[in-house]
């Protein structure tokens, strides 16, 4: 019988964090394409993506300032800043989810 060699996702499976592994190249480098193209994916995403401020938020979709606030202290939605400092921005996407979905009695 022979033993069958642990892949890296194995290790990482693991959390063997204190143990020395050897990579090879070829595994690390598809390793590395694989996180990048998952990056990929994600920056794309974002890309399309339209944000709102809470302005705009509230008039496009009739919620008062102080609607949005509470929304966002209970976290049913969430904020975004884009630098420190900046105004907060809704994910335009998360609010039409949100008022899609079935409302609960």
């Amino acid at each position: 019988m022979t033993k069958q060699t642990p892949t890296l996702e194995d290790f990482i499976a693991s959390n063997a964090s204190s143990q020395l592994i050897i990579v090879r190249y070829d595994d690390l480098k598809r390793w590395a394409e694989s996180l990048l193209e998952i990056r990929d994916k994600t920056l794309r995403a974002n890309i399309d993506e339209v944000y709102l401020s809470t302005e705009q938020l509230s008039e496009q979709f009739s919620l008062s300032p102080t609607t949005i606030f509470e929304y966002e202290k209970r976290g049913v939605i969430r904020a975004y800043r884009f630098a420190k400092g900046g105004k907060k921005v809704y994910k335009k996407s998360e609010i039409i989810a949100l008022l899609e979905a079935p409302k609960i009695d």
